[in-house]
Formats: C-alpha cells, structure tokens, sequence
C-alpha cells in the first residue's frame, strides 16, 4: 500500500509547529473519502486521544510524576538512614559471642602449633649452629677484651694512688 505524505514533509521535513496539522491533514493513498476507517486509523486516533490537549495539562502530569519521583526519592533516603543508624548501633554494641568464640578458637591454634616441633632441614640446623659459635666466639672475644681494658685501668688506677 502506498503512502502519499504531505508536501511539507516530502521536501525535507515540517517544522515542529505544525506536525499536528499535517498529520491531521494525511490521506493514505487508497483510502476512500467516505470508507470506513482502518486499524491504523483508528489506532492513531486513540493514541492522539491519550495526549494531553493543552500545556496546562501537560505541566500538571509532569507535575504529577515529578511530585511521585520526589516521594520515592524521600523514602529511599530515610530507609538509608535508618539503615545507616541501625549500622552505626550494631557497630557500638560490645562484640557477640561468636567473636569471642572466633578468638578462643584462634588462640587454641595457635597455641597448638607453637607446641609442635619445628620442622627445618639439615642444611638450616649446620648454618644456625654456625652463626651460633661464631656469636659465641664474639661474644667471648669482647668479654675478654672488656677484662684486658677493665686491668689495665686498675692497673694505671694503683699507679696513681702510689705517686
């Protein structure tokens, strides 16, 4: 079926102002001036019914749904805050008794493995004993001097006290 559109619209568009008429004025082609109307027809007619006929109408259901987003917003926001308040509540309460059944049961495990022997290779036990004699031998080393110097000073001390 063959569509004939207005002169405004075949020339690259009408412009917003007089969509309306133009659509008002279209006759598909093949319709008959005094033939029942078509689906499509009908269907256009129903929609073009449901728009709202002036701009005062137009701003009173803008109105309408701004007013309603407006309301979901404000209960959104005061289940939020309730929500936060039961939060900072929960956090200020002392800790339950699972927390505490939780650190009872860490402490045991790591009670329980401090008790086991500790597993290290041959390799680690020759070089800890290694690093253990010669902090010994250091140790000792700077004992001894400590006594050499510690001689030395009573030793100059006596010789004071007899000039």
């Amino acid at each position: 079926m063959a569509v004939s559109l207005p002169p405004a619209m075949r020339m690259g568009g009408s412009s917003q102002g007089d969509w309306a008429s133009d659509f008002d004025a279209f006759q598909p082609s093949g319709g008959l001036p005094g033939a029942p109307p078509t689906v499509d027809t009908l269907q256009k007619s129903q929609v073009m019914a449901r728009q709202p006929e002036s701009t005062m109408e137009e701003l009173e259901a803008e109105m309408k749904l701004l007013n309603w987003h407006k309301l979901a917003n404000e209960a959104a926001l005061k289940a939020a805050l309730i929500r936060t308040k039961k939060l900072r509540k929960m956090d200020k309460s002392p800790p339950s008794k699972s927390l505490q059944d939780k650190a009872a049961w860490m402490q045991q495990v790591i009670e329980e493995e401090q008790r086991k022997p500790l597993q290290v290779s041959k390799d680690f036990i020759q070089k800890y004993e290694t690093d253990e004699r010669k902090e010994e031998e250091r140790l000792d080393a700077e004992v001894q001097r400590h006594i050499d110097v510690l001689r030395k000073l009573r030793g100059k001390v006596k010789e004071e006290r007899l000039d």
